[in-house]
């Protein structure tokens, strides 16, 4: 009669065993433990601010063509450019006086007056 009773503690030994056993699960599923691959972090973008629009000339191309043509008197325009020079807004003529000699001029695009007018080298 020994037997049976040592049938049923073998029998409760594994039915413990097998319980500690559940219990040291990871909750029933498998699961990945490598870790996240690394994501690429791009660099945030910064833009310099853009420059305010450039206001439009109160002296138009024509107009600036005429008083350049008034001071090389009997000479001939050549090229009339709308630049910025040092924050003002000017019309760079180049143009060729009567006596042939090259001509760099510029005109205040906001106010008509001749800032320059010399001859080229």
């Amino acid at each position: 009669m020994c037997a049976p009773h040592r049938v049923s503690q073998v029998v409760l030994a594994f039915g413990v065993f097998g319980a500690v056993l559940s219990g040291c699960g990871n909750g029933g599923g498998p699961q990945d433990t490598v870790p996240p691959a690394p994501t690429a972090t791009t660099p945030p973008v910064t833009t310099a601010p853009s420059p305010p629009p450039m206001p439009l000339p109160e002296i138009d191309r024509n107009l600036a063509h005429r008083i350049a043509q008034d001071a090389v008197a009997g000479g001939q325009i050549t090229r009339v450019e709308l630049e910025t020079e040092n924050g003002r807004l000017l019309w760079d003529i180049d143009a060729t006086d009567a006596e042939g000699r090259r001509r760099d001029l510029d005109i205040d695009a906001h106010t008509g007056q001749v800032i320059r007018n010399q001859v080229e080298d």
